[in-house]
């Protein structure tokens, strides 16, 4: 029984980010080149639980938080997109902000993604 039990544990586990994954918030454009990567599994949401896989949310302050429905923004693991309405993106400084037009592809490193005046970036 104890093994029947362990192994749903570790199939009903949920995922978690890899933990080399950083990312860098900031207020503006210019802000997101100082700002200090901070590692995604530190965040609130940034480890999986049993049943629950890790995401990440962020308020359009750049706040994280543990509540996607107070969220303006939420990554999930692999990384992807859950919630991010009106999200751009840049390949880098100066160069025009586009829409993104799928949410499934989620963030990509070095891109940097805007959300109002939100700045993001994944390292």
């Amino acid at each position: 029984m104890a093994l029947a039990s362990g192994i749903f544990v570790v199939l009903a586990r949920g995922r978690g980010f890899d933990a080399g994954l950083s990312l860098r918030i900031a207020g503006t454009e210019r802000g997101l080149a100082r700002a200090n990567p901070v590692p995604v599994v530190s965040l609130p949401g940034g480890r999986g639980s049993v049943l629950r896989s890790a995401q990440v949310c962020l308020t359009g302050s750049g706040d994280a938080i543990g509540s996607a429905s107070r969220a303006d923004v939420v990554v999930g693991v692999g990384p992807t997109w859950i919630k991010a309405p009106g999200l751009e993106q840049s390949l880098r400084p100066g160069r025009p902000w586009v829409p993104v037009t799928s949410l499934q592809d989620g963030p990509e490193e070095g891109v940097r993604y805007r959300v109002g005046s939100l700045y993001m970036q994944f390292e």
